[in-house]
Formats: C-alpha cells, structure tokens, sequence
C-alpha cells in the first residue's frame, strides 16, 4: 500500500486570541507513523512546528502554543494553535514520514 495523507481542514479565518485546528488522515503499511506538522509565511520557506507518533505523548511545540494528538482508529492527526495572532498567518501542512509527503495545504 503506498502512502497517502489527506488535510481535511479548509481555509479559516479567526479573530486574534482565538483557537483553530487543522486536521488530517493518513494511510501507511508503517506500524508507527510519524506525522509532521509545518506552516509556510508568505514568501517564507516551510518551517517545522512539531512531530507526532503513535507511542509519544501529546506533544506541544516550545511554548505550548501549538498541540497535537494522533489516534491510530481514526488514522488522524491535528494541530491546534492556541491564542492566535496576525504572526501565525501562513499555509499550515501535515506531512507523513518516511517518505515525507505533503498534503494539501490549510491558510490561516
């Protein structure tokens, strides 16, 4: 089976100090997936927020202003951004490893 990741949430739109979250699901032969998360500013390059697996923790970026979770019956992950602010504006991508493929990109 090849490696899918599919970004299943749309563009959003929110108010400063609020929350979003961006979900995905993944298909993998792999037993323990891991699943990255990254966000790309406007003519920026990709910048890697944080890595999630099945057999670590919830895992918060430095700061604790970014957290996932991935659950392995639903085959999902998701990033949720906390207290957002003009600065977090950018293309957020979920990405599979170890072949590394992006899906499709969330603006914020």
């Amino acid at each position: 089976m090849a490696d899918k990741i599919r970004q299943m949430s749309p563009d959003a739109i929110v108010q400063e100090g609020e929350a979003v979250s961006f979900n995905c699901t993944y298909e993998t032969a792999d037993s323990n997936p891991y699943l990255h998360w990254y966000v790309q500013q406007t003519q920026g390059k990709p910048h890697f927020i944080l890595l999630r697996h099945l057999f670590s923790k919830e895992e918060y970026e430095p700061g604790e202003k970014y957290f996932s979770k991935i659950t392995k019956e639903n085959k999902s992950t998701y990033l949720r951004i906390s207290g957002v602010s003009v600065s977090d504006a950018g293309m957020y991508y979920c990405a599979l490893s170890p072949t590394v493929l992006l899906s499709a990109s969330s603006f914020v």
